[in-house]
């Protein structure tokens, strides 16, 4: 979102979100619907200008979020809380910019961008198929169980190989009740 030359609302962040703030909710809520779960950064590419010895001196300063939040269709107060509070943090390194007597002042927001990408989680779980040259190599035991502890099953493996190697694959080939403590203690 470029913004316009003319528009006196630019010069300040809080002004710039009161008018802007429907535009981006829309925008990302039409994403939403479109890609279902998105991830979403917000930056903002700002001006400014200081007065030292007669001359005036401009710098750009580009502020964003440090990682993206993730949004779905039940997200519509997120999206704006989230909105705020990068607002918030961008005015409040400006503030203290200020108090630190840096005496740069907000020319213009000169950008605005709303990075918004596919969000698409893995899923995650249990069994998951060996590529093909690893599994050419019959060097790694794969058990195809259907829970979420492999973990367990592979330490199993190696304390536990099956007598004649057949379906070294198969649940069943190891013991359950193996005596392994698996708790975790601290």
């Amino acid at each position: 979102m470029k913004t316009s030359e003319e528009n006196p609302n630019n010069k300040h962040i809080f002004m710039f979100e009161r008018e802007n703030r429907e535009k981006i909710d829309n925008l990302i809520e039409q994403e939403i619907q479109e890609l279902k779960n998105v991830k979403v950064s917000f930056q903002m590419q700002v001006k400014f200008s200081k007065e030292r010895n007669g001359e005036t001196k401009e710098i750009k300063h580009f502020f964003q979020n440090d990682e993206p939040q993730v949004f779905n269709r039940n997200s519509e107060k997120k999206i704006k809380e989230k909105f705020d509070e990068f607002i918030e943090i961008t005015k409040g390194e400006v503030e203290q910019w200020n108090a630190a007597g840096s005496g740069w002042v907000v020319e213009k927001i000169e950008l605005f961008y709303v990075k918004i990408a596919r969000y698409d989680p893995l899923g995650g779980g249990t069994y998951l198929p060996l590529l093909a040259n690893l599994a050419k190599k019959k060097a790694i035991v794969n058990v195809r169980n259907r829970d979420n502890e492999c973990l367990k099953w592979e330490l199993r493996t190696a304390l536990f190989p099956p007598k004649n190697g057949k379906h070294a694959q198969r649940p069943s080939k190891y013991p359950v009740n193996d005596g392994i403590n698996f708790a975790f203690t601290i």
